[in-house]
């Protein structure tokens, strides 16, 4: 990401990773065949067009009160344990989920480091709400994950 200097710049580049985030949803539902994973992926997509939705408001109110502020369920950590699952028409409601999950857990610690680079700056606060929307988004998918796929656990 190049140098954020204002709240209106990292909004917009936070809505653009998010809205990359939504073509990536889309472009494997055109992929996949399997209809489970299909209805996965849409409540995605939807997923993504909502923080798009929030970040919008969000820059046009000029405040992040709405964004990130829920309670953070625990880390469960399951995406350290998997490997990148790229999306083919083969891919299973499970493979869909490593990859939601890789791709989720990428946000966060690209917000991580925004957070430690803008440390004392008014973009700090900025950076650590859209970090704790995409850990909740990550730490949703995986307590699925382990619902579905880790029923021993």
């Amino acid at each position: 990401m190049t140098e954020i200097i204002t709240f209106n710049e990292a909004l917009d580049a936070a809505i653009k990773k998010e809205e990359a985030a939504v073509e990536f949803y889309k472009t494997a539902l055109k992929i996949v065949k399997y209809p489970g994973a299909k209805d996965m992926l849409n409540s995605f997509v939807e997923e993504e067009k909502r923080h798009v939705l929030l970040l919008t408001e969000a820059k046009v109110s000029n405040e992040m009160s709405a964004v990130g502020k829920t309670n953070l369920p625990p880390d469960l950590s399951i995406t350290k344990f998997l490997v990148d699952e790229k999306i083919t028409e083969k891919s299973t409601p499970q493979d869909v989920m490593v990859a939601a999950m890789k791709n989720e857990d990428n946000a966060v610690s690209l917000y991580a480091q925004q957070v430690k680079a803008f440390k004392g700056s008014e973009l700090e606060s900025v950076f650590q709400s859209l970090m704790n929307m995409e850990k909740e988004h990550k730490e949703h998918l995986e307590t699925e994950y382990e619902k579905h796929f880790m029923p021993d656990n």
